[in-house]
């Protein structure tokens, strides 16, 4: 380590202890634990801590008021960004209270759908010096770090005061720092938190823009999995102040979308700020008079058969959401744009929950690092296999790494098909041809994207329903970039000469294979033949039909070097190393 890289870290360290330095109200006392016995302090509190009381801490009487139904204390949950003297960190939150009159605060950011993702926080006032309570305190450390960015989290809290016990639950997505930083109001986008704590009706909470934005209108959107949509434009001014507003759910599975509006963005507002799925259960109860009994009985039996389906269907959406659907990315990294847009399609698909696998992702973090070794673990464990229509090369990307890893790909796609225990699709970009797709996939359910993006997350949960993230609006801007960057004219040539809809996920095997056959001569080799699989690795043994090493260059060699050379050094070795490649 270089001596400027060391000064570096000292300062870095510098500027985080004095940040966290002030991140908790000078008027309390750090403790490690609360005293047992009368504490001549007028507050005392326990800085975050993860631990297994933390984890299972019950929150009591949530959605609970005090007797006279008034809450004394407001409390206010602002995001930012973390920074010393230029440095910046990572996203923070600075949870206030105002108008204090508890006793006891205890305090929990959670990772929703992660338990161990638990940090809390204490604060006792001591009642013998209430003279010195001041009427605010603050909490604004940051609880993690730039890893959470884009993670559902909730916030619970308990208040205990002299005559009222209550929990309040606020749920949230951590904003990603250049989100919430934005120079411009195109790319800025609001944090927006909901209380949950009461069962349906929630508060949702609005975090005004910077007043540089001058922004004075929010559009709120609250949609549920029935599309059933209640859409608001929000009137605020110039006021500072939290936007509050409180909606009765719809039945099902809600969610929330909120956008500033500006005249430099469009009629649906600047970049959407999304909150993590609600859920509400709801019983129907009928009373039939009697003398109407036989004619309603068949209608309350509809009544009753229609709720256990739509119980049925929210308890399908949600476990749906719980385990996430295994999706292999094939593409040809033809133009640098064209990698940057297959990267977000990743990203948005792993925000809507999915586990979307791609070579230039996930191979570094292979323990291997071997493509080909990578791509067949991944092809076994994909649950459906998309493939991407990708521009002709313009053989100026001599760098690109992995180059024709999609060929070996698309031959262990044809050695698999006959197994039919996979899904298969493609999708068409809007700067890429229309025979710009693999013959091997041509017959493939198509999709064209971003026009029906929404039907690649239907098609991949195999049911109908609404996902959206944050990564939507950083998917399109890649989309515009390649749009422009990417040589190659596409006038002239529709966007699907198939009907996607009328196209299987599985065709027929007979009429697949054969198109794919006529096209490319597939050669029967043994797996212990090719030096970078190892007998013991082998996943499926009874593979009649193997590719040929020799073909590919997935190592990322230069198309302009002589590639017989490094074929022969790596067959004089039955182990992969990386310094014989020649990058």
């Amino acid at each position: 380590m270089t001596m400027s890289v060391k000064l570096f870290v000292i300062f870095l360290c510098f500027f985080v202890k004095n940040i966290h330095g002030g991140c908790y109200p000078n008027f309390c006392h750090n403790v490690t634990r609360f005293s047992e016995s009368v504490s001549h302090y007028p507050c005392e509190l326990i800085k975050f801590q993860r631990n297994n009381n933390c984890i299972d801490f019950k929150f009591k009487n949530l959605g609970g008021k005090p007797q006279d139904g008034h809450f004394p204390e407001k409390f206010e949950l602002n995001a930012y960004v973390a920074k010393a003297k230029n440095v910046i960190l990572d996203p923070a939150f600075n949870f206030t209270v105002k108008n204090v009159g508890f006793h006891e605060l205890v305090m929990r950011y959670q990772a929703i759908g992660d338990k161990q993702l638990s940090v809390c926080s204490y604060i006792h006032l001591n009642e013998n010096v209430t003279h010195l309570t001041p009427t605010e305190l603050f909490m604004s450390c940051q609880f993690s770090d730039i890893s959470a960015e884009g993670l559902p989290y909730s916030l619970e809290y308990l208040v205990v005061g002299k005559t009222y016990t209550y929990s309040r639950q606020l749920k949230f997505i951590v904003p990603k720092h250049r989100d919430i930083q934005a120079n411009k109001i195109q790319y800025y986008t609001p944090f927006i938190y909901v209380d949950v704590s009461v069962s349906n009706s929630v508060i949702l909470y609005i975090q005004p823009a910077p007043k540089r934005f001058n922004v004075t209108r929010y559009i709120v959107w609250l949609i549920s999995d029935t599309n059933d949509v209640n859409k608001t434009i929000i009137e605020t001014g110039t006021s500072e102040e939290h936007i509050e507003l409180r909606y009765s759910l719809f039945e099902g599975v809600n969610s929330f979308e909120v956008a500033a509006m500006h005249p430099n963005c469009s009629k649906n507002g600047c970049n959407n700020s999304t909150l993590p799925y609600i859920n509400r259960n709801r019983v129907h109860i009928m009373i039939v008079h009697p003398m109407w009994s036989l004619c309603a009985i068949p209608f309350v039996l509809l009544c009753v058969a229609w709720h256990l389906y739509k119980l049925h269907r929210e308890r399908t959406f949600v476990k749906m959401l719980k385990k996430k659907p295994n999706c292999l990315l094939v593409y040809s990294p033809t133009h640098e744009s064209h990698i940057n847009v297959m990267v977000q399609l990743a990203t948005y698909l792993r925000s809507c929950n999915i586990n979307a696998m791609i070579d230039v992702l996930d191979i570094p973090k292979n323990t291997t690092k071997n493509p080909c070794d990578w791509c067949r673990r991944a092809f076994d464990k994909a649950d459906i296999v998309i493939i991407a229509t990708s521009p002709k090369s313009d053989d100026t990307n001599d760098h690109i790494i992995y180059r024709n890893l999609d060929n070996y790909a698309l031959r262990l796609l044809e050695e698999n098909y006959p197994r039919r225990n996979k899904r298969y699709l493609t999708i068409q970009f809007p700067y890429c041809k229309t025979d710009d797709i693999p013959e091997e996939a041509k017959h493939f359910k198509r999709i064209n994207v971003p026009d029906d993006l929404g039907k690649v997350v239907n098609t991949i949960y195999n049911v109908d329903m609404r996902l959206d993230s944050e990564s939507k609006h950083e998917l399109l801007k890649s989309i515009e970039d390649a749009l422009s960057s990417v040589q190659q004219d596409v006038t002239g040539s529709p966007k699907v000469y198939i009907d996607s809809d009328a196209m299987p996920l599985i065709p027929s095997t007979n009429e697949a294979v054969a198109s794919s056959n006529g096209n490319r001569e597939m050669e029967i080799m043994d797996v212990a033949d090719l030096n970078y699989v190892n007998e013991s690795d082998v996943i499926h043994p009874a593979q009649y039909c193997r590719t040929n090493v020799h073909d590919l260059c997935c190592l990322g060699e230069s198309q302009k070097k002589n590639e017989d050379n490094l074929m022969d050094d790596m067959e004089t070795s039955d182990s992969f190393y990386i310094t014989q490649l020649k990058l």
